[in-house]
């Protein structure tokens, strides 16, 4: 496909990319706001544009499998942004595994993104006022945001990329062994740390008195149904005799361009805001 003296020069604009991601929001955070598209592009269009010189077929093929699976994460976002987990009970050691574990499981079902987007914020209202309470930020980040997603293609962005190019949707159920093993370990350290230090917090606060009130459900629920359509949207145009692959292709997008709609007119303004929803971290994602 391309000359192996011509991979350094592609792989150039790709570690500036990463070395753009990792330094400017950390020491420039209101300048890479502002003009991280800008920066992007910078490193993105020459070797777009060289890349598409040598072949012009790969450059449109890799534009509409990333279509596909941008447009698949966008999905999943709006939906897991369209969720609410209402009520806060005070957080201890078999709540919060409650919110981790659950959250690794429905990572596969809505994505990584989606089910950190739900259970996040309700996992914090649990715990506010704890005097030691990063350490559950760190292993909802590795459980539900990272590990969670392994068992279908929906659940992370590699295994959804190794299904656009082929790879059977089932597939990844095999990785179950190693997915239970995974959750299983990075889980039983969690509850044995956050044991220790909820034991040796007196001074624990919890959720405000209003919240604990609100009764534990979850608001929007028709995005549940939405997710399940999302899943039919992955599998149903590769199961289809379609004449050509950019019919598949076609009809995929379609779908999840519909469910997208359908999210949008479907959730309440009143989640949107309870959320403080927004386009932001997903612009993130996709730059």
């Amino acid at each position: 496909m391309f000359k192996p003296v011509l991979y350094p020069i592609f792989c150039a604009p790709f570690v500036a990319v990463l070395l753009s991601v990792a330094i400017f929001p950390t020491f420039w955070p209101k300048f890479w706001k502002k003009y991280h598209f800008m920066i992007l592009s910078i490193f993105a269009i020459p070797a777009l544009l060289l890349a598409f010189s040598l072949n012009s077929q790969w450059v449109v093929k890799a534009f509409i499998d990333y279509a596909s699976f941008i447009l698949l994460l966008g999905t999943l976002y709006k939906i897991g942004g369209g969720l609410y987990v209402s009520g806060a009970p005070k957080a201890n050691p078999l709540t919060n595994l409650a919110y981790i574990a659950g959250g690794a499981i429905i990572a596969n079902l809505i994505g990584t993104l989606g089910a950190s987007m739900l259970l996040i914020r309700p996992l914090l209202r649990s715990n506010r006022g704890r005097k030691h309470e990063k350490h559950i930020v760190v292993f909802f980040i590795f459980i539900v945001s990272n590990c969670g997603g392994l068992l279908t293609p929906l659940g992370d962005p590699p295994l959804l990329y190794g299904y656009l190019q082929g790879v059977p949707f089932t597939w990844t159920l095999k990785l179950f062994p190693i997915w239970f093993f995974i959750i299983t370990a990075l889980v039983g350290i969690f509850v044995t740390l956050d044991s220790y230090f909820y034991l040796n917090d007196p001074d624990f606060r919890g959720p405000l008195k209003a919240e604990t009130k609100e009764p534990f459900k979850i608001l929007g629920r028709w995005n549940l149904v939405l997710a399940l359509l999302t899943v039919a949207a992955m599998i149903v145009p590769q199961m289809l005799d379609l004449p050509s692959e950019m019919l598949r292709v076609s009809l995929r997008i379609l779908i999840l361009l519909a469910i997208l709609q359908l999210s949008e007119s479907l959730t309440p303004k009143q989640i949107k805001v309870l959320n403080n929803f927004s386009w932001e971290p997903f612009h993130e994602v996709a730059s």
